[in-house]
């Protein structure tokens, strides 16, 4: 026993060793990545960090991060554009980029900053990706130099601004443009004057002038303001401390453009004002996207500043809210502003309860006061219970007796039995409603009482025919027929009888037949000998169309209006043997008019004769017709179907053929010179050379005639495979190019035309469109004997055109129309199988595109791609 326990106790101790070392094997190592694998990112600020919106910024950034699955660590450094100049920040830049070279990204914000950044071409750009967040203005000679940069660049409308202005205030019409010296500040008032030299065209009445806070004493630009408070209006180029307190001093509207503050607004009335804390969001969701899948090249995006207002500014200005843009933004509305439809709904919607409240209360004692009245009415017509029940009919019929208010006063059981109820007493007292109700199938509706008190004004209603009777409790449900009258006793008008049978039975007879008939589409119809007027069913009637007409009688001029023409006569010939021989019966089949189908049906009429009492002349031909339309149409199918597979026998013979001789004589070539090599030593280097490239050249011609082949079969069978991939148009044409480049005749030069060949992207199998084009560019190796021969591609509005051009001899004006033809060929002792052309035009066919050729003999040929730029593809390869 103490071995035992030893050994047990020893085996735990083991155990427990082991799933500690697992423990530690599998989460000691995920512990310390988490530890030290987070990612160092540079931040770079245009501003100081002591400004509000460089706050906001940074905030939206940070919060970013924390939602982020990449663990990253923030070093953020501030320059400080409004009070050092270019050269102190370009110069402090550097240092902060010399001395953070284990950062794995570049985060900077605002134009200063990217500008200086971009301006510095320090190494660490080209090896680091770089995220701009809030630019607004990017100087074109730094903005392409290097290729893995993203961010957003925020945009607005001046002349959307103007115009908002001219609407809030139409009698101002000086406009005071306030900016600084900053290089940014320079691009700010550039963009404006670009606006506004377009928009003063519009409005010749407004002026412009612009000030420069740097240099104008502030007094003066005040005392400029205080003169024209009344007739002018201020547009903020670039924010500085003096808006904020602009609005205090003088009393004159100020819009911003460009601003990068949220707390801006709270002193201005309006205008395109980034929001900080967004901008930091997007560029910190652009960083953490480029760690995750880094960028081959530049990604900038443009995002349009929406406008936005102080809601105090406006109610201080007496300005409509209707007046702004439907996408503006209010700042600082109160609730009851700006939930005024709401609260004004919502105070409707509790008054409407409380008065739909009052009137329940009113219509529950009213209709308390009517049951009593009705109970006292039911105990009076009990007592004449017995006359009524005299008056209604028994046999196998169901008869129900009503009070004026539709209550049920005595019930048989026959209808207990077809409305599946149990006793008479818990059917008594209740309303006709709720033990049985009608429904108008043709109408798809239920049918409510009042239709048989309406048209028992006569004392006499009929159930209209096809109606139902069902009781939802129970779920009876029954095709009904019967009557609704009054109950008349001692001149009184004092209830109702309901009597009705259950008609199943005979609707579904009828239904079996009709729809037996309807199926094979047979109706019938007959021949009245003696007036001579031919008698068809309604249904055959609609079903050729004709609707709308009672008319079911025709004579035989009217009948043969609806006959083919080509038949009407043979129809006439056999219709007066009929009725002269008296035969017993016939068939024939003609083909009548269908309005409904706008064209002529088959249709096989067949009859039997019944003779009368001047024999043998017939009494009556009475007959059944049905169509044959779709036995014609099969037939037709069939016959087709017949010439396909024998044009389809030809196309293999002449496939065998054709191909066989473009397989034959290269395969000769092969043997032949490979025959020759057994005797090598009889030939020097350079006719073993010369054998060995005729059997490669050979076997090359071989596996092409194959290739072709092949592809053409798999296109018309739907077995090729496309991968379509976004590619570039210049990129297709050097893919194309670099193929045929060995097969070039010496005196012959392949060159793409840059002067019209366009840089274009679009969706295509990039293998199959290079076929296509390697095709062209065969042909026009093979008839082109000097010059060039030219590829390039043109914009040609929804479509881009490719073109191959040659120098050669050119299509003669007898081949033309066959040189899409499958194994035409123009000049036979020309290499080659005569499908090249037909492969190009069955797969551009997939990309709804097609291909065109202007040529003149000796003179050359010029081939065009017509490939849609907007191509939806086809599901299937049609040939």
């Amino acid at each position: 026993m103490k071995s035992f326990n030893f050994s047990s106790s020893l085996a735990f101790k083991l155990l427990a060793l082991g799933v500690l070392c697992i423990i530690i094997f599998v989460f000691l190592p995920s512990y310390s990545n988490g530890k030290t694998s987070k990612r160092e990112i540079l931040v770079i600020n245009s501003y100081h960090e002591s400004d509000e919106w460089v706050k906001a910024i940074n905030k939206g950034m940070m919060d970013c991060f924390q939602r982020g699955n990449i663990p990253v660590k923030v070093v953020p450094f501030f320059l400080d554009a409004i009070h050092h100049s270019a050269a102190q920040n370009k110069s402090l830049l550097k240092r902060i980029l010399d001395t953070n070279s284990n950062t794995r990204l570049i985060v900077s914000f605002d134009d200063e900053a990217a500008n200086l950044l971009l301006q510095s071409k320090h190494p660490l750009l080209s090896s680091h990706p770089i995220v701009f967040g809030g630019l607004r203005f990017l100087e074109k000679q730094n903005s392409g130099q290097y290729s893995q940069t993203v961010g957003i660049k925020y945009s607005d409308d001046v002349s959307c601004l103007l115009n908002i202005s001219k609407t809030f205030f139409p009698n101002r019409q000086r406009v005071y443009y306030v900016t600084d010296t900053s290089q940014i500040a320079k691009h700010e008032t550039a963009n404006f004057m670009k606006m506004w030299t377009k928009w003063i065209q519009r409005n010749p009445r407004h002026s412009l002038e612009i000030i420069n806070v740097d240099a104008m004493p502030i007094n003066s630009m005040l005392n400029l303001f205080r003169r024209n408070r009344t007739d002018a209006y201020i547009v903020m180029g670039r924010w500085t401390s003096l808006e904020g307190n602009l609005s205090d001093i003088i009393s004159i509207p100020v819009f911003e453009t460009g601003a990068c503050s949220s707390l801006a607004i709270s002193r201005g009335l309006g205008g395109y004002i980034r929001d900080p804390y967004q901008q930091g969001y997007d560029a910190a969701s652009s960083a953490l996207h480029l760690l995750k899948s880094p960028v081959e090249h530049s990604l900038m995006k443009e995002k349009k500043i929406p406008l936005s207002f102080d809601w105090r500014e406006l109610h201080k200005w007496n300005i409509n809210l209707n007046l702004l843009p439907e996408d503006a933004i209010i700042n600082n509305q109160p609730f009851w502003s700006k939930y005024a439809n709401f609260l004004v709904i919502f105070s409707l919607l509790v008054l409407a309860i409380i008065v739909t409240f009052c009137l329940q209360i009113h219509h529950y004692h009213i209709k308390r006061r009517k049951e009593d009245d009705d109970q006292r009415k039911i105990q009076e017509l009990k007592e004449r219970q017995h006359e009524l029940e005299i008056t209604s009919i028994q046999h196998n019929e169901g008869t129900i007796s009503l009070d004026l208010n539709y209550r049920v006063i005595s019930i048989n059981n026959n209808a207990l039995q077809m409305l599946m109820l149990k006793k008479q007493e818990f059917v008594i007292g209740k309303r006709i409603t709720d033990i049985m109700q009608f429904y108008d199938p043709d109408k798809k509706l239920q049918v409510n009482w009042n239709y048989f008190i309406h048209h028992t004004n006569q004392e006499l209603c009929p159930i209209p025919k096809r109606f139902f009777a069902y009781n939802e409790e129970t779920k009876a449900y029954f095709s009904v027929k019967g009557e609704v009258v009054k109950v008349i006793v001692q001149n009184m008008h004092v209830g109702y009888r309901v009597t009705f049978q259950n008609n199943n039975e005979e609707e579904r007879q009828q239904t079996f037949l009709n729809m037996a008939l309807e199926i094979n589409k047979i109706y019938w119809w007959e021949y009245d000998v003696n007036r001579e007027i031919f008698t068809f069913s309604k249904n055959f009637l609609q079903q050729l169309g004709i609707v709308g007409n009672d008319k079911t009688d025709f004579s035989f001029e009217d009948f043969a209006e609806l006959i083919h023409p080509d038949d009407v006569e043979n129809i006439r010939k056999i219709a007066t043997s009929v009725v002269s021989e008296s035969k017993s019966h016939y068939s024939l089949a003609f083909r009548l008019y269908s309005h409904k189908k706008t064209n002529y049906e088959w249709w096989e009429f067949r009859s039997r004769v019944v003779e009368g009492v001047n024999y043998p002349t017939p009494y009556k031909i009475f007959g059944i017709c049905l169509s044959v339309q779709a036995t014609k149409e099969a037939e037709q199918r069939l016959k087709q179907t017949m010439e396909k597979v024998l044009e389809s026998d030809k196309l293999k013979s002449a496939f065998i053929s054709n191909i066989s001789h473009e397989l034959r004589t290269p395969m000769n070539a092969i043997i032949g010179f490979s025959q020759l090599l057994y005797d090598y030593k009889l030939y020097d280097d350079v006719e073993m050379h010369s054998y060995i490239d005729n059997i490669m050249s050979n076997a090359y011609s071989l596996m092409n005639s194959l290739e072709q082949a092949i592809d053409i079969s798999k296109i018309e069978s739907g077995a090729m495979k496309l991968t379509d991939s976004c590619c570039n148009s210049i990129s297709l044409l050097k893919t194309a190019v670099s193929t045929q480049r060995n097969n070039l005749k010496e005196t012959v030069e392949l060159v793409i035309d840059t002067s019209y060949s366009i840089s274009h992207e679009l969706v295509v199998d990039i293998n199959l469109f290079t076929k296509v084009m390697s095709h062209l560019i065969e042909n026009a190796i093979k008839f082109t004997s000097n010059g060039t021969i030219t590829l390039g591609c043109m914009d040609n509005g929804d479509e881009l055109k490719f073109f191959v051009k040659d120098t050669g001899i050119g299509i003669p004006e007898a081949d033309k129309p066959h040189i899409f033809e499958r194994f035409y060929k123009g000049n036979p002792f020309v290499p080659g199988t005569g499908l090249g052309l037909s492969f190009c035009h069955l797969a551009l066919e997939h990309y709804n595109a097609y291909i065109t050729f202007e040529s003149e003999e000796n003179k050359g040929s010029l081939f065009w791609i017509h490939f849609p730029k907007d191509n939806k593809k086809r599901d299937n390869l049609i040939s």
